[in-house]
């Protein structure tokens, strides 16, 4: 856990490069598989490394797989590699497991939903978003521009 603990103090002190290295240690070493593999998603994706960091948080999956987080942060990164049907699995999952209330998983798959052309189905989840958040100001923007999107659409 020590190498996991430096390597986020690393990213969170903009050291990326020392961080990954860092982390790569912790692996080599050994420990707590989740929490390094995780951590190797964090670093990756802040470097915009997203099949990386997919591929890192896919693996902390492997130790937990029910985990909200890391089925959230594992789709955000596989919608910004273009896998989108991973990404589509993976945020169902994390909606299915989040058991704390996570609102920002309904609008980063509603945001690929609407990348994707499934206007009224973003549209559902940015409703359910901004329901559960009203003072979100920019998730109730978002929900205009999609309602006015869908409203714009042929069918």
């Amino acid at each position: 856990m020590l190498y996991g603990k430096k390597a986020q103090a690393l990213l969170e002190q903009g050291r990326r490069i020392d961080a990954l290295d860092t982390i790569n240690q912790g692996a080599e070493v050994g420990g707590e598989g989740f929490f390094l593999a995780a951590i190797r998603g964090d670093i990756l994706a802040a470097m915009d490394r997203h099949s990386e960091a997919a591929e890192a948080y896919d693996q902390a999956l492997m130790f937990e797989p029910e985990d909200h987080w890391a089925l959230h942060q594992a789709a955000v990164e596989h919608a910004a590699a273009n896998n989108h049907a991973r990404a589509q699995v993976l945020f169902l999952s994390a909606i299915e497991h989040d058991h704390d209330g996570c609102h920002q998983t309904l609008v980063d798959y509603a945001q690929l939903l609407q990348k994707l052309g499934r206007i009224g189905d973003a549209v559902r989840l940015y409703r359910r978003a901004v329901a559960a958040v009203p003072a979100e100001t920019e998730w109730r923007q978002w929900l205009r521009d999609a309602e006015k999107e869908l409203s714009a659409a042929p069918n």
